[in-house]
C-alpha cells in the first residue's frame, strides 16, 4: 500500500497530488522526518493538550526528549494506585489478544507516546499496516522509536481526529488508547473514524468512564469531553454515527489516585475502566 493513495486533503477530502498538494483546492501539504504533516490551520480549532505534551513541547533535542518520555512513563506508572495498575495490566491482556486478528491497514488513533503502536507492533498479526495519526507532531517524532520485531508497514499523519486527513473506507480497523478522554467535540470525532473504516471494519478503543455529577465530569463538561467519558453518551455517539453490534465493557473499577500528569479525572473520583467495540455497516 502507497500511503499517498489514502491521503486526503482536510479542508476538501480530496486527494493528494505525489507532491503533497490537493487536486481541488491546491491547498500544500508536506513530508518531513518520515511524518506526513497533513493539518490544515483553518480546520484546527483549539484543543488543549494534556499536560505531558506541553511539557515535551519545550526546545529539547531528540535524544533529551527520549530520556524525558521514559522519565515520565515510569513515573506516570508509579503515580497509579495498585488496582488501578492490575486493572490496567489486565485491560492491555485483552487488548493484545483481540490485536493479534488484526489484518489489513490498521489505524491507531491517536498515536499520542506510542504505548498503543508498541501493543499492535509486538502483537501475533503479521499482516497488517499501521498507520499512527495524532494532533501533534512532537509525540509522533517520539512514536517512532518503537520499531517492534517484525516487518510491518508503520506511517505517520499529523492530523485533527475532527477532521481526518483520510479518505473514506480506508481502514479494516481503528484501534484506541484513551482517545475520548483527550479528544473533544466527541460527535464529530466518530463520525469521522466512522467515515474512514471500510465495510465491515471495526474499531476497538480501551478507555474509562467517569460518573456523572461527579467533579470529574464537571471539569470534563468545561472542556467539552463529557461525551466521550460517560458510557450512555460515547454509545449514543457510536449509534447515531452508524455504527453496529456495539459493546461496552467494563474491566473495573478504581478510585483515581492523586496524578500530577492527568488533568481527568480528578484525585478521589471512581474512574471505570472499559473496552469498546463496535462495526461499520
Amino acid at each position: 500500500m502507497s500511503i499517498t493513495d489514502i491521503l486526503a486533503c482536510p479542508e476538501c477530502k480530496c486527494g493528494l497530488s505525489a507532491i503533497m498538494k490537493c487536486e481541488q483546492c491546491g491547498k500544500a501539504y508536506s513530508f518531513r522526518g518520515g511524518i506526513y504533516d497533513v493539518i490544515s490551520p483553518n480546520r484546527l480549532a483549539s484543543q488543549e493538550k494534556p499536560d505531558i505534551k506541553r511539557a515535551i513541547q519545550r526546545k529539547l533535542t531528540y535524544v533529551i526528549k527520549q530520556l524525558f518520555i521514559k522519565k515520565f512513563e515510569r513515573n506516570y506508572i508509579s503515580k497509579l494506585s495498585d488496582d488501578t495498575r492490575e486493572i490496567l495490566r489486565r485491560q492491555m491482556e485483552f487488548m493484545s489478544k483481540i490485536y493479534a486478528s488484526f489484518s489489513g491497514v490498521v489505524c491507531d488513533f491517536p498515536t499520542g507516546i506510542g504505548r498503543n503502536l508498541k501493543m499492535l507492533l509486538d502483537s501475533k498479526a503479521t499482516n497488517m499496516t499501521i498507520v499512527c495519526t495524532d494532533l501533534d507532531k512532537q509525540m509522533l517524532s517520539l512514536a517512532r522509536k518503537h520499531k517492534g520485531g517484525k516487518n510491518l508497514d508503520v506511517h505517520y499523519i499529523v492530523t485533527d481526529g475532527r477532521y481526518m486527513s483520510v479518505k473514506d473506507n480506508t481502514f479494516d480497523y481503528i484501534a484506541s488508547i484513551g482517545a475520548f478522554g483527550n479528544v473533544p467535540e466527541t460527535e464529530k470525532t466518530v463520525r469521522e473514524l466512522y467515515r474512514i473504516l471500510k465495510p465491515q471494519g471495526k474499531i476497538v478503543m480501551n478507555g474509562s468512564y467517569i460518573e456523572k455529577g461527579s467533579k470529574s465530569y464537571d471539569l470534563a463538561k468545561s472542556k467539552g469531553l463529557e461525551r466521550g467519558m460517560l458510557e450512555e453518551y460515547l454509545v449514543e455517539e457510536l449509534t447515531n454515527a452508524g455504527f453496529v453490534n456495539i459493546t461496552s465493557t467494563i474491566t473495573g473499577k478504581a478510585v483515581w489516585a492523586e496524578n500530577p500528569y492527568d488533568t481527568l479525572p480528578i484525585a478521589g473520583d471512581m474512574q471505570y475502566f472499559c473496552i469498546v467495540q463496535a462495526e461499520k455497516i
